[in-house]
């Protein structure tokens, strides 16, 4: 703290910093939410959401983020998304929608992100099978070691 004063962020400036961040990410998710009612599109039957990839694409950096983020949670089954995990997904999802050949398809978090334009779809993946990593011997207690 005594580092940071110096340079001239005291508690009172960086109180204000946090409230000035605090304003900016309520605008955010408002604009999250109201992407949400828009693109959002629920498919029937297993959990799926497609979303129109143009307007995807036109959205803020950061809305488009947080909208992925949330169409993955909802659909995925294996918890809370990484950031960091998120954030490379739609990168590689962007240099999809701007190539050519426009094919992508990725997991996380228990989702499939497919771009089969003009949509995206995030379906929920299938469960992932187990591995054995040694075979059996005849005669001798199944201590196969799994991952």
């Amino acid at each position: 703290m005594h580092l940071l004063a110096e340079e001239g962020l005291d508690a009172a400036q960086l109180a204000r910093l946090a409230r000035r961040l605090k304003r900016a990410d309520v605008a955010i998710e408002n604009a999250v939410e109201r992407a949400v009612a828009e693109l959002f599109v629920e498919l029937p039957g297993a959990p799926a959401i497609a979303i129109e990839s143009r307007q995807f694409a036109d959205l803020p950096a950061e809305v488009a983020l947080r909208l992925l983020g949330r169409a993955v949670t909802r659909v995925g089954d294996e918890g809370p998304v990484e950031l960091g995990k998120l954030e490379a997904l739609k990168t590689t999802l962007d240099e999809a929608q701007n190539s050519p050949k426009n094919r992508f398809r990725r997991t996380l978090a228990g989702a499939i992100v497919t771009l089969k334009d003009p949509q995206i779809l995030v379906e929920r993946a299938p469960p992932r099978r187990r591995k054995v990593l040694t075979k059996r011997r005849p005669g001798r207690p199944n201590d196969a070691k799994r991952r």
